[in-house]
């Protein structure tokens, strides 16, 4: 008989973390494209901040934070049709908020190679880019929110 919590009873936590992942990021992807994108931040807890300068000491993002943020990146690869860069953003926060109190999404505007407007989303830890981080230097913050 297998004692009670041992290994061979749980779930490994790669599968389990899965398993929220992408119907959370499904989730969140039909409420973008259903309802006002307003309404669903505020729904995921998030309020509006003033945007300012970010400081300039930066902590490392902690592993659970990090490891989350890879979940939402493999999962995101995983769904055909590639979720939209907010609707990444809004899961890593979800999948954070008691974690990390600290997390803020960050909007941001810019334009193309054809001068058409573009948006971007992108999540900061303590200072640190842990999603969206790759196009975020492209973009002009115009909203921060943080959980509230």
């Amino acid at each position: 008989m297998t004692p009670p919590g041992s290994r061979s009873r749980r779930l490994p936590r790669r599968l389990l973390g899965r398993a929220v992942t992408l119907p959370l990021l499904v989730l969140l992807e039909l409420a973008l494209r259903t309802l006002p994108v307003p309404r669903v931040i505020r729904a995921c807890g998030l309020r509006p901040v003033p945007v300012a300068p970010e400081s300039p000491t930066a902590t490392t993002p902690t592993l659970r934070v990090r490891g989350r943020a890879r979940l939402v990146r493999t999962g995101a690869r995983t769904l055909g049709g590639r979720p939209r860069c907010l609707a990444q953003a809004l899961t890593l926060v979800l999948l954070t908020r008691r974690a990390a109190r600290d997390l803020t999404l960050h909007l941001g505007v810019g334009r193309d190679d054809a001068g058409a407007l573009r948006a971007h989303a992108w999540v900061r830890h303590g200072g640190v880019v842990v999603i969206g981080g790759e196009e975020a230097p492209d973009f002009v913050e115009v909203e921060r929110f943080a959980l509230g």
